[in-house]
């Protein structure tokens, strides 16, 4: 891998399926949630819970989460899950996913499906989009890019996943696109 993604890795291991809950067995839940390149999930249990088409990565949108939604759900509905430390994954991970426009695209797809669960209601806007999330989108760009500049790694890969989240919540949030008041959750 670059030398910057060796250095910056800890802030960007999820979008590598990088995870670590600690030494001790534990009960999934809250947080507490697998990737879908690092968790097994007996048949019975896969054949009651269905993956949501409109998530994860497809033509022209990076939307992930399909595993987290998914994990929930069977959660929600009584199943259990359990963090295994000693369980061992082994990812070969292609070139072309150790770029930033890789790291851009993953996380402007987190962006994305963040707006779906937890954006509230636009109060004001324009073009059609909340002035909060305008606002959210040029400050961390700005950041990222003076940043990118002036800054190690460490630093500067937090403020392009805090960017490219950003974008992606802004182009999840279409002009016209109407949100319920209790949820925030397309109509």
């Amino acid at each position: 891998p670059p030398h910057w993604l060796i250095r910056g890795f800890h802030r960007v291991e999820h979008a590598f399926a990088a995870l670590d809950l600690g030494p001790e067995p534990l009960p999934l839940g809250g947080d507490r949630l697998p990737f879908g390149a690092n968790m097994a999930i007996r048949t019975k249990e896969q054949r009651e819970h269905s993956y949501d088409p409109g998530l994860g990565p497809r033509p022209n949108s990076g939307l992930r989460g399909e595993e987290i939604t998914l994990v929930r759900g069977m959660l929600a509905a009584g199943a259990t899950g359990w963090w295994v430390p000693d369980a061992e994954v082994q990812h070969y991970v292609p070139e072309h996913r150790q770029t930033v426009r890789f790291l851009k695209a993953y996380y402007e797809g987190w962006g994305e499906w963040l707006s779906h669960r937890a954006d509230p209601p636009a109060r004001r806007g324009l073009l059609g989009r909340p002035l909060w999330l305008w606002r959210e989108v040029v400050e961390t760009r700005l950041r990222y890019l003076i940043r990118r500049r002036l800054a190690p790694p460490e630093v500067w890969l937090q403020d392009l996943k805090a960017a490219s989240a950003a974008l992606g919540r802004f182009n999840a949030r279409r002009p016209g696109d109407a949100r319920t008041p209790e949820t925030g959750l397309p109509a």
